[in-house]
């Protein structure tokens, strides 16, 4: 249902999206270490909210300064995604695809894994 074509352009913004995402990442863990969490902290602290769990389940106490920078690495990454997003809807219509249809090859890609081999061995070159 898809032309080698999109294929094709599929797995170029495949490929650009990753690199974003690894940029983006990047930016993250400096924003996080910045504030004086690591990243490994920054983590439990945060999966524990989204647990609704109190800061005291974590495996070490969530203290007032853990909270203040978690707050502030919390921004900080608010931030860098919102700057990332353009960036990903940029890379996508860049290699001519709407966004509608980069999302159909998407979902078609993730339920068909003939599909998925295609995609891989165009990533791969």
């Amino acid at each position: 249902q898809f032309s080698s074509q999109e294929l094709e352009k599929f797995a170029k913004a495949i490929e650009q999206l990753l690199k974003i995402q690894q940029d983006t990442n990047q930016q993250m863990i400096q924003a996080i270490q910045q504030t004086g969490l690591s990243p490994a902290r920054f983590d439990e602290i945060y999966k524990a909210q989204q647990n609704s769990q109190p800061p005291s389940a974590t495996p070490k106490p969530v203290s007032q300064d853990e909270k203040q920078k978690f707050t502030q690495a919390l921004t900080k990454l608010t931030a860098i995604d919102q700057q990332a997003q353009p960036k990903m809807k940029k890379a996508v219509q860049d290699q001519g695809l709407e966004l509608q249809r980069f999302d159909q090859i998407m979902a078609a890609v993730q339920q068909n894994p003939d599909l998925q081999q295609q995609v891989k061995k165009l990533i791969r070159g």
